[in-house]
Formats: C-alpha cells, structure tokens, sequence
C-alpha cells in the first residue's frame, strides 16, 4: 500500500487572492508481484494556473511492465 498526501499554499500579492489544493492518493497493490495496482485519489481547491476550483475523485487501475517490473 502506497499513500501520499500535498498540501500547497500561494498567496498572490498582486491581485490578493490565495490559492489552496490538496491532492490526496492511496494505491492498493492487486497482486503478490506487485506489478498491477489500484488507486483511489482526491483533490480539491484552486489551480494556481487558472484560479479554476477543483473538486474531484478518481479510481485509476494501475500496471508495470518491462524488464524493471519484476
């Protein structure tokens, strides 16, 4: 099990507004190998880029391959 929570802060003294977003993940491995994995992520506040706000959840089915995956 992987978990990884962000917090971010920006305060932009031009225009006075702040900026608050969280990204929060937790990533179940589906298998001994641990070559495929599931993921649970949420994020919410503001994008720094475009001020746009953001509430959203996703499930993402993860797997690895190649000569470093075992």
């Amino acid at each position: 099990m992987h978990i990884a929570a962000t917090y971010g802060y920006l305060y932009d003294w031009v225009s006075g507004r702040d900026y608050r977003l969280l990204d929060a993940s937790i990533t179940e491995n589906l298998d001994a190998a641990n070559l495929f994995g599931l993921t649970f992520s949420y994020r919410r506040g503001q994008l720094e880029t475009t001020g746009a706000n953001v509430d959203i959840f996703k499930i993402s089915l993860s797997g690895k391959f190649g000569e470093d995956a075992k």
